[in-house]
Formats: structure tokens, C-alpha cells, sequence
């Protein structure tokens, strides 16, 4: 059965020594390793939609989604699998998604990446302390998923930023750096 969900989050990128800086001021609620695979067309017809489209491997859970951006956010739609199946993007519920914006050609597998996740429950969202794998690449984002108000949200992702004094520069998502 899929889910919607309009996701509202901020998110840098952030240097090992600031992670770990900004860590030590939060309870770690829990720590799971999870890899995503991104999915797009051979000529990436999502990326050029502001779509995005994985299956996420955690140490609980496998889940695919597809994400797209709207006004307030993005746009989520997720099913629970027992399995990592790539196959599921053609199921009725994605299917019917794809036709909708016109794309019909199959999907291959653009890139991976494994993230070790930190989360701290915040009473305006859940924070989340990520040391990214991909490619050669290894880097550290802090994300800040918002439940409720994206203003207050924002200002509270502004106020844990500046606890270490650090600048906020919106990054891009860890699909688009994987499949740089």
C-alpha cells in the first residue's frame, strides 16, 4: 500500500570536525545504517523532472519512494517491501505515477549511497546527523526534517546551526552528488 508524505526539510553540507562539533550537543536517539539506490531512465528523465526515485535499504526497513518537488516541499510517495526489488517501479500504484508525468521508459539503477544516520528527536522534527559513502566520496550533511511549521522549523534548524557557528548553504540531495 503506498503512502504520501510532503516532506519539508533543510539540510547542509558540513565539514567532519563540524559534524562532530554539533553532535555532542544532542542525545543520539538512534544510529542506523542505510543505502539508497537511485533509479532514473538512460536519459534521466526524473532528474530533469525534479524527481527522484530509490529504494532504501535500513537496518529495519526496505522502502521505495519517489519524490518530487511542490510548492511547500517534496512530495513523497512510499511503499513498504519485504525485499530490495527493483521491480516494484512497476507496480499499478508507480506506474500510474510515471504515466501521469509522461514517463514510460524502464529504469536502471544511476548511482548508491550509503549513509550511517544519527536522528535526535526536536519537538519542531527529527534531526539527522549523516556521514554519506559514495563513489570515492565521503561527506557529512545535517538535515533537519520539519513536522509542522517550515518557518519555525527553519529557525530552529538556524539556532542548532549556530551553536557551533556554522553557515548555512542549502545543499543538493545526496541522489544528485551520488550521480554527479
Amino acid at each position: 500500500m503506498m503512502r504520501t508524505n510532503t516532506e519539508i526539510e533543510y539540510k547542509t553540507l558540513v565539514t567532519r570536525d563540524q559534524f562532530e562539533r554539533l553532535l555532542k550537543h544532542f542525545p543520539v536517539l538512534k544510529t542506523v545504517t542505510q543505502t539508497n539506490t537511485y533509479f532514473d531512465t538512460v536519459d534521466r528523465t526524473l532528474k530533469a523532472l525534479k524527481m527522484a526515485c530509490r529504494i532504501r535499504v535500513s537496518d529495519d526497513s526496505i522502502v521505495a519512494t519517489v519524490k518530487h518537488k511542490v510548492d511547500q516541499g517534496v512530495m513523497e510517495y512510499d511503499v513498504d517491501l519485504e525485499e530490495f526489488d527493483a521491480n516494484v517501479f512497476r507496480r499499478d500504484e508507480f506506474r500510474r505515477l510515471f504515466e501521469e508525468i509522461g514517463v514510460s521508459e524502464e529504469l536502471i539503477v544511476v548511482g548508491n549511497v550509503k549513509t550511517v544516520r544519527s536522528t535526535v528527536d526536536e519537538p519542531l522534527g527529527e534531526l539527522c546527523f549523516d556521514q554519506n559513502f559514495y563513489r570515492v566520496i565521503t561527506d557529512y550533511e545535517l538535515e533537519f526534517e520539519v513536522k509542522g511549521d517550515p518557518v519555525a522549523g527553519y529557525r530552529r534548524f538556524m539556532e542548532i546551526l549556530e551553536l557551533e557557528n556554522i553557515p548555512y548553504r542549502p545543499s543538493i540531495s545526496k541522489m544528485q552528488r551520488a550521480t554527479a
